[in-house]
Formats: C-alpha cells, structure tokens, sequence
C-alpha cells in the first residue's frame, strides 16, 4: 500500500506542470492511510502523508508529521 501510494505521489508531481489532478493526492492519501491502518509504525507511509501536505502547501502538518517521525526514530531525545 505505501509502495503504490509513493507510486501516485511521483506521478502527480510529473504531471503537476500539465495541471495534475488532486485526486490522485487524495487517492494516495487512502493509500497511506491504509498502510498506518496495519501498521501505526510505518515511517514510509507517514512520510508520504508529509509529502501530500507538502505538496498542498499545508507546511504546519507536514512539519509536524515530520516531528512525530523523528521522534519515533529518536525517541531518546524526546523524553
């Protein structure tokens, strides 16, 4: 599921100069989301979910998607 979803998110930014559809964000997004569904862990499925935001400039939820990732990886330096 996160492997197709990263799939979708490169595609969209080929296409974004010809005027990419955002339903394929949306359509990776469920992607993603399934992924963190089996597996809360999934440092590649949150990235993607950073990358979607980042791409409809959401940056606060990206920065902070981005946050909760390094913490899980560093977890030592968030006590």
């Amino acid at each position: 599921m996160t492997l197709l979803g990263w799939i979708i998110v490169m595609q969209h930014q080929e296409e974004e100069a010809d005027g990419g559809d955002d339903g394929e964000l949306e359509e990776a997004l469920g992607h993603f989301e399934a992924a963190l569904e089996s597996d809360p862990n999934n440092i590649e499925a949150l990235m993607g979910k950073a990358k979607i935001c980042e791409l409809r400039r959401d940056l606060a939820s990206a920065l902070h998607i981005v946050t909760e990732v390094n913490a899980r990886l560093n977890p030592t330096r968030f006590k």
